[in-house]
């Protein structure tokens, strides 16, 4: 069982905040909504990901079918993320149904969202609307994965550096900021997906040298200067989201080496963040972040002309109480499953 990271956790929660009041503008008519430009937290999760995908890939050495281990991989994700769907599916397209802006024949045509296929579909019709990152995710690992266990340290040395760099290049020059994910590219992909490709070949990159990192002892002092970088770091890419994106390449990399800080725990800010609630918050942004259109839907019903500052911690509240909800009833489905699988077993071992 992989030792739990505090402060990713954290960051987890926050950032899945930010990005839900970035998506504000949704219900409102105000102008100037609060994180204008926080769409840049979705690197945030890309890189996280692609790090942890590279630990995966790590405690497995030896697999004698590369195909079937890469589809476990991705089919383990798609378990995790289906149910949350599924749900969010249902209540959006019920929402919307009330307030009459759905009808069955676009329900069938948002169906993509419920494969995962919003980046490989044009998404004329959506009931959720927030999963374009789980679909370029389970793209990205599709494709990163068997290429990290084939190859191995050639994939981290050679092939994951010219993927990033490539990519890195090429979205630069094309795009002034990483926003934007449906737009079409060059080649033939929209730009959601090559985000993905990138960040997660730079998570895996992370990884890499987190090895190395964590072999040194760090002094005192050390570990201290760098808890304040690490602190000071989040909270200056947080700031910066208020108020522009012509700095998002450069965030991209901010964002890359704060994380390497966090999982290296170089700094002390894991064992100040070590409370089992913090876990907690890590274990609701998945929801959170799911679930957040359903809030969209009621504030833009009831809300849409209303002071937004007034409405925004509304807003905010209801998008933590659809994550919460969901997360525990999920979880309460998923063991009731679990526990009749083990009641079926003892049942045959003890006619056995």
């Amino acid at each position: 069982m992989r030792e739990k990271n505090y402060t990713i956790d954290f960051l987890k929660f926050i950032f899945c905040l930010v990005i839900v009041v970035f998506h504000s503008y949704h219900w409102t008519s105000y102008e100037e909504p609060l994180f204008k430009f926080g769409s840049i937290c979705v690197e945030f999760f890309f890189i996280v990901s692609g790090f942890l995908m590279a630990i995966s890939c790590s405690k497995r050495d030896n697999v004698s079918n590369l195909g079937k281990d890469t589809f476990n991989f991705i089919l383990k994700k798609v378990k995790n993320f289906f149910p949350y769907i599924l749900l969010a599916f249902v209540i959006c397209f019920l929402l919307k149904f009330i307030n009459s802006s759905y009808d069955l024949i676009t329900m069938g045509k948002s169906l993509f969202e419920l494969a995962f296929l919003n980046m490989f579909t044009y998404p004329k019709s959506i009931a959720i609307g927030m999963t374009w990152y789980i679909s370029s995710m389970l793209f990205g690992m599709m494709i990163l994965y068997p290429l990290i266990k084939k190859y191995k340290d050639t994939y981290y040395y050679i092939i994951a550096p010219i993927i990033f760099l490539v990519l890195l290049g090429y979205l630069s020059h094309k795009f002034p900021s990483l926003k934007a994910l449906f737009e079409w590219t060059d080649l033939f992909t929209y730009k959601g997906n090559l985000r993905a490709i990138m960040e997660l070949s730079f998570g895996t990159i992370l990884y890499k040298a987190y090895e190395y990192i964590r072999i040194f002892k760090f002094k005192k002092w050390v570990r201290i200067f760098m808890t304040f970088i690490e602190i000071f770091g989040y909270l200056f890419i947080i700031f910066v989201m208020t108020y522009t994106n012509r700095y998002d390449f450069i965030i991209l990399f901010m964002f890359g080496f704060l994380i390497l800080l966090s999982f290296s725990k170089i700094t002390y800010t894991n064992k100040l963040l070590s409370y089992k609630f913090i876990n907690y918050l890590g274990a609701i942004s998945l929801p959170i972040y799911i679930f957040q259109n359903c809030a969209i839907l009621i504030m833009k019903k009831f809300y849409y002309n209303a002071d937004y500052y007034h409405s925004l911690p509304i807003y905010i509240y209801l998008s933590i109480l659809f994550g919460i909800v969901s997360y525990h009833l999920i979880n309460y489905l998923k063991s009731k499953k679990l526990g009749k699988i083990k009641k079926l077993i003892i049942e045959e071992k003890s006619q056995s």
